[in-house]
C-alpha cells in the first residue's frame, strides 16, 4: 500500500516538473482535459483503482486459502476414515455386527464411498442380509443409480419380511426410473403395513397424478 502511494506521489511530482517546462498558456488551454482539476481527479481515480485492485487481490487470496484449507481437511478426514475401514476389514476378531455398525456410522457421517466399500465386504460374508441390500440401495439411490437401487431394494425384500421403509425406498427407485405404476404398487404395500404414515400417503397422492411412461 505504501509503495503505491509513493509511486502515485512521485508521478505527481514528475508531472508538475514537466508542466513547468511547458510553454506559457499550455496548462490554461481551453481544452478541459488539461486543467488542474481534471488532473487531480485523474490521480484520485488512479488511487481508487489501486486500492480496489489490492482489495480484489486480497479477497481472491483469502478465497484460495479457505478452499485450500477445506480441501486439506477433507483429504485428511478421508484418509483417516479409510485407515479405520482397512483396519476393520483386516481385523478378524471384530464381529459382523460391529462392522455393520461402523459402516452405518460412516454412512450417517456422509462417508458414502467408504461405507459402500464396507457394506460390499460384509455382503461377501453374509449375502442374505436384507439390511445390507437396503443400505446399498440407499447409496445407489443417492447416486441416482436407479436400476441398481431397485435391484438392491428388491433383494432386501426377497431376503427379509415385507418392511414398510424398504417398500418406500423401492417406490423411490421406481420413481427415478419413471415407472410410476410400480412405485404406486410399492408405496401402497408400505401403507398397508404402516397406515398411519403421512409420508407414505403423501407420496401415493403425488403418484396418482402421474402416468407411467
Amino acid at each position: 500500500m505504501y509503495l503505491n502511494i509513493i509511486i502515485l506521489v512521485s508521478a505527481a511530482i514528475v508531472f508538475i516538473i514537466v508542466a513547468r517546462k511547458l510553454p506559457t498558456g499550455w496548462l490554461t488551454d481551453g481544452a478541459s482535459r488539461f486543467n488542474w482539476k481534471n488532473i487531480f481527479n485523474l490521480f484520485g481515480k488512479i488511487k481508487k483503482y489501486i486500492i480496489f485492485q489490492k482489495e480484489k487481490r486480497l479477497a481472491k487470496k483469502r478465497q484460495v486459502i479457505n478452499l485450500s484449507d477445506e480441501k486439506v481437511e477433507e483429504e485428511i478426514d478421508f484418509k483417516q476414515q479409510k485407515k479405520v475401514v482397512d483396519e476393520v476389514l483386516a481385523d478378524k476378531e471384530i464381529s459382523y455386527e460391529d462392522k455393520m455398525a461402523k459402516a452405518d456410522d460412516l454412512l450417517q457421517r456422509g462417508s458414502v464411498i467408504l461405507a459402500e466399500e464396507l457394506y460390499r465386504e460384509l455382503l461377501e460374508i453374509n449375502s442374505t442380509d436384507p439390511k445390507l441390500y437396503n443400505r446399498l440401495g440407499i447409496i445407489a439411490l443417492e447416486n441416482q443409480k436407479f436400476i441398481e437401487a431397485k435391484d438392491f431394494f428388491t433383494q432386501s425384500l426377497n431376503f427379509g419380511q415385507n418392511n414398510s421403509a424398504r417398500l418406500y425406498n423401492l417406490a423411490l427407485a421406481n420413481i427415478g426410473l419413471e415407472d410410476y405404476e410400480k412405485a404406486k404398487e410399492a408405496v401402497s404395500k408400505a401403507i398397508q403395513l404402516e397406515p398411519g404414515s403421512q409420508k407414505y400417503q403423501d407420496l401415493l397422492e403425488e403418484l396418482r397424478n402421474k402416468r407411467s411412461i
